[in-house]
């Protein structure tokens, strides 16, 4: 049934996907009084580099989901309306159930509105319901079905066994990043996985890479700073699968080459404006020239820490490089497209 509907869901997905950025956009743009000429180039951001373009459109891993909607988070976040803690929760509840990697996003995000911005008001307190429903609502679904409650590092049984084999396996380094890493031998330390239960499965596998980071922590490290490296710098195709020769397409990319200029251009223009307005610790529901730079910057790094302790590709990084442009666009705009 799948494959003979393919197309409607392809349809239907970005059709939905794409309805949040616009209206994420438009809300954005209609409460800080910019001008449509701005609004329109903020369209642009998902759909002007070729890559993004395609991975946005994907349907087949999640990235394609989280590239639409972390920028529209950061869009909604600068919503002058308290109608804003009702869509961030909504977002907030499907970024939870989207992906592993959007744990300390969905965590901190409500907790920022809690502790930081609308001290006065009860509706901010909208993100975190949100959070909780969509934390018990996984947790029930895995003790009803593994008798494990999913959450942190056993939010998805799967990181486990993919951090033993992949991460924490001494042949990473010499595929990442640009050998597929589905092609690492695997280590099946378990031998009678039909014999014992899943949450026993994850005790075990936790337990190996427990002992392989104590033993072997350096060996990790080095494996971070790959990480970190590949995402600010690296402009090849990565994660190729080999030709019939056994040769490897590491070719360089001009979308990614685009992609991190503009990553490095925001991330350090960023920074650069947050030590420099470093004595201003006012927060507010209102953009300002401390909050647009301090909030691209918590999402970015709560975005980057989980790939640094996985493993990161290009498409992992495509929702901050489109954040990226628009943080840009907004910052060198200054009042011009302000109406």
């Amino acid at each position: 049934k799948i494959s003979e509907n393919i197309y409607f869901i392809f349809l239907s997905k970005n059709l939905i996907i794409y309805s949040i950025y616009f209206f994420s956009s438009y809300f954005f743009c209609k409460t800080n009084n910019i001008k449509i000429i701005l609004f329109l180039i903020l369209l642009l951001c998902p759909i002007i580099i070729p890559y993004n373009f395609h991975v946005s459109l994907s349907i087949f891993f999640a990235d394609n989901l989280i590239a639409i909607l972390l920028p529209s988070l950061f869009f909604l976040t600068l919503i002058k309306s308290n109608k804003k803690f009702l869509y961030i929760a909504f977002l907030i509840f499907i970024l939870y159930l989207t992906k592993s990697s959007m744990f300390f996003i969905s965590i901190f995000i409500p907790l920022m509105f809690i502790l930081l911005i609308d001290k006065n008001k009860i509706i901010k307190f909208l993100p975190l319901l949100g959070l909780l429903l969509a934390i018990f609502s996984w947790g029930y679904f895995g003790i009803t079905k593994a008798n494990i409650f999913p959450f942190g590092k056993n939010i998805i049984s799967h990181n486990s066994w993919m951090m033993n084999n992949v991460v924490l396996n001494k042949e990473f380094l010499n595929y990442y990043p640009y050998k597929s890493v589905d092609l690492i031998p695997r280590n099946f330390i378990i031998q009678n996985r039909n014999k014992m239960s899943e949450s026993e499965i994850v005790k075990i596998y936790n337990q190996e890479n427990s002992k392989f980071l104590k033993k072997n922590f350096p060996f990790f490290m080095e494996g971070v700073f790959v990480k970190l490296k590949f995402i600010f710098f690296n402009i090849k195709k990565n994660g190729s699968q080999p030709d019939k020769q056994n040769n490897y397409d590491n070719s360089i990319m001009f979308s990614l080459l685009l992609n991190k200029i503009i990553l490095n251009l925001a991330y350090f223009y960023s920074l650069f404006c947050i030590i420099k307005n470093f004595r201003n610790k006012k927060f507010s529901v209102f953009i300002n020239q401390s909050q647009l730079e301090i909030i691209y910057f918590i999402i970015v790094n709560l975005n980057i820490i989980p790939h640094l302790y996985g493993w990161a590709t290009s498409k992992h990084i495509v929702g901050i490089i489109t954040l990226s442009s628009i943080f840009l666009l907004l910052k060198l705009s200054k009042k011009k497209f302000y109406i």
